[in-house]
């Protein structure tokens, strides 16, 4: 089948490289990607109308390190955190509040694993990269603390030890 990606003049996947691999990667899967360029709201325009058919790409960082924070803003019909993606079931929002309401600790992790597994198997999104962050100090630097949500070092305990 065929898909339209829009693309402007600061899209970072395409001016990165990446947006040429990832459409040789769906050529090789079947997948035609015809690429137009706008500007940059024309391009993202259709995004806010479900059905848009669209082909787009986007960042997402763990601002809040809980599974509630990603499968909440992708999945959940009243999420409108993702502008331009629509999967939504009532099911998969009963989960959800489901996971949200629970103080069963088991009960949560087993409703996010059926979440996962329902991600892995329909692939309403392609995850493509995770990236990794190195910090490279010198020896006696010390109390350098590194995070998972934003910002990724913390320094407001580093010090420096005498040689």
């Amino acid at each position: 089948f065929r898909a339209e990606y829009r693309t402007w003049d600061s899209d970072e996947f395409r001016n990165s490289g990446q947006l040429g691999l990832i459409v040789e990667d769906l050529a090789a899967v079947g997948i035609e990607v015809n690429i137009t360029e706008h500007s940059a709201t024309e391009a993202r325009k259709p995004l806010t109308s479900p059905g848009h058919g669209l082909f787009f790409t986007g960042n997402w960082y763990a601002d809040f390190p809980d599974s509630d924070n990603f499968f909440y803003v992708f999945f959940h019909s009243e999420s409108g955190s993702i502008r331009g993606f629509y999967f939504h079931r009532p099911e998969l929002d009963a989960q959800i509040l489901e996971a949200r309401r629970t103080n069963d600790i088991e009960r949560r992790a087993e409703i996010y694993r059926q979440l996962d597994q329902m991600v892995v198997r329909e692939a309403p999104l392609v995850p493509l990269f995770h990236e990794r962050l190195f910090v490279l100090t010198k020896p006696q630097v010390r109390g350098v603390h590194t995070s998972l949500v934003p910002p990724p070092v913390r320094y407001h305990e580093a010090w420096r030890e005498s040689e």
